[in-house]
């Protein structure tokens, strides 16, 4: 039997993942929700609210789990606790799109309790979907499966996709007071409302492009999950995240939230540059970086290279360790 449906509404998820007014709680639940339709009908399903700035991880507050599943919760609560768990879970947190327990467990005799608290349960292996940003406040999704998990490398690349939304809709979700409604588009990509510093054709072209995006992912959804993922990009070039609006009755309206990527400060480096090196160093590739912004793969390869001579280092490591650096400090 399949793990992961290959035929599963991945569009459905991101659609859940962008539904961001509403409490966390019921957010998140939403998406753990979404997220069942697409796995195999024994796995298990859990939501983390992280922040890692002061060298915590979660309490029992920030757990969320589908369903009725006592035995799940605690399994999640003792993955948290201990010096040595905590070490791992953080390093995970940090560094980990999506990964099962095997590929981000460092520390096998630490973790050894936990699985074996698993196995009680009737659990085998952990899938992580992590939505991390770069000043460590984060949310990550757990499926729970009683066999042990393996994908193939276009489902691993679902799985990141799906890590990488999550990512920029938990940063809209939980900012989105302050996250400015810049343009306002009718269901064809009409644009109805701006009020944006951008120029004005360069918003439409940009805006109405991703519109009809979406679009085509909506019809692709059932018979292409991965085409459909690829064309559905959570950040509009690095500025707007699209967000389906509705009247009262029911006319269908797109709103673009400015939903900038939080980035360490550096005077250095211009806005854009400090936004791609951040998410290098939170692991991310530029091919991802690229996928996140919602810019193109060359102008991430760019951004990375003039970020790299401005700051006087000849490696990526050494310009990751920059940005750490000044992570820290802010």
């Amino acid at each position: 039997m399949e793990q992961l449906r290959s035929q599963g509404d991945f569009v459905g998820i991101l659609e859940s993942l962008y539904r961001v007014e509403q409490p966390r709680e019921a957010w998140l639940q939403g998406v753990l929700q979404t997220l069942s339709t697409v796995f195999d009908d024994s796995a298990r399903f859990a939501g983390v609210f992280y922040d890692l700035a002061d060298g915590q991880c979660v309490d029992s507050a920030q757990i969320e789990v589908l369903g009725d599943q006592p035995e799940l919760q605690r399994v999640l609560e003792a993955l948290h606790q201990g010096p040595a768990l905590q070490r791992n879970v953080v390093s995970a947190y940090r560094n980990t799109l999506a990964a099962t327990a095997t590929e981000f467990i460092t520390d096998v005799q630490a973790f050894a309790p936990i699985c074996a608290q698993q196995f009680q349960a009737g659990l085998r292996d952990t899938l992580l979907i992590n939505g991390a940003s770069p000043f460590g406040v984060g949310c990550a999704l757990n499926v729970f499966s009683p066999r042990a998990l393996s994908f193939t490398d276009d489902q691993r690349e679902l799985l990141k996709s799906i890590a990488v939304h999550l990512s920029t809709a938990h940063r809209l979700q939980r900012k989105l007071a302050a996250a400015t409604v810049e343009a306002i588009l009718s269901d064809n990509g009409n644009l109805e409302h701006v009020d944006s510093p951008v120029d004005l054709r360069t918003l439409k072209s940009n805006l109405q492009d991703a519109v009809a995006q979406r679009r085509w992912a909506r019809n692709r959804a059932r018979q292409d999950g991965k085409q459909a993922l690829h064309a559905w990009k959570g950040m509009v070039e690095r500025r707007w995240t699209l967000v389906d609006a509705y009247e009262n009755d029911g006319k269908h309206y797109i709103v673009a939230r400015r939903n900038l990527v939080e980035a360490p400060k550096s005077p250095e480096l211009s806005e854009r540059e400090r936004e791609v090196v951040a998410l290098a160093a939170i692991g991310r590739s530029n091919k991802f970086i690229a996928y996140e912004l919602g810019l193109a793969h060359s102008t991430v390869r760019v951004l990375c290279h003039r970020a790299m001579q401005k700051l006087g280092v000849t490696t990526r490591e050494a310009l990751i360790d920059r940005v750490r650096a000044a992570a820290q400090e802010d």
